[in-house]
């Protein structure tokens, strides 16, 4: 394949996953994310790997409105913060490509014991962060573009949405 076709391959492709997302989907998080915001409630973030960028510039994001951010790091620095700084109400937002990510999984499970809110954001509808979270929104596709297979198939074009 040549390199303009590859170019093309990729946008079409990375286009096809935003198209997929569920309007409703975006809508309720954007929804959840007023309701927490004027309930003067904190929504914390955490992802894994490559998610970690992304999340960090959600959280840069929020918090040029009056948001609260949080560290990242490794398996329970997640789930540490919320035992100690996390209500009942509060939303934890993840972002996981598999789902399975142990500290994502880590914050969503101390997070339901104290009845806060977990939003997903994933490429693999079916993961063991499901069962813990109120809402998830899967970035569905596949991927013909070199290097997007396996248990990573569409993992470029997760990033491109998320980003």
């Amino acid at each position: 394949m040549n390199k303009s076709k590859l170019v093309e391959l990729y946008k079409k492709e990375s286009m096809n996953v935003f198209k997929n997302i569920p309007t409703n989907k975006i809508v309720e998080f954007v929804d959840m994310v007023f309701e927490a915001y004027e309930n003067e409630q904190t929504l914390f973030a955490c992802g894994n790997g490559g998610n970690v960028a992304s999340v960090q510039n959600l959280v840069v994001d929020l918090n040029m409105h009056p948001f609260v951010s949080e560290d990242k790091g490794a398996q329970t620095i997640f789930s540490e913060q919320l035992k100690y700084q996390g209500e009942e109400g509060d939303i934890v937002f993840g972002m996981s490509g598999s789902g399975n990510s142990k500290n994502v999984l880590e914050a969503f499970r101390v997070a339901k014991e104290k009845g806060m809110k977990t939003i997903l954001v994933t490429r693999n509808s079916v993961n063991n962060c499901n069962d813990f979270s109120d809402l998830v929104i899967s970035l569905e596709g596949t991927s013909e573009f070199p290097g997007q297979t396996g248990g990573n198939n569409n993992n470029f074009h997760f990033e491109d949405v998320l980003s």
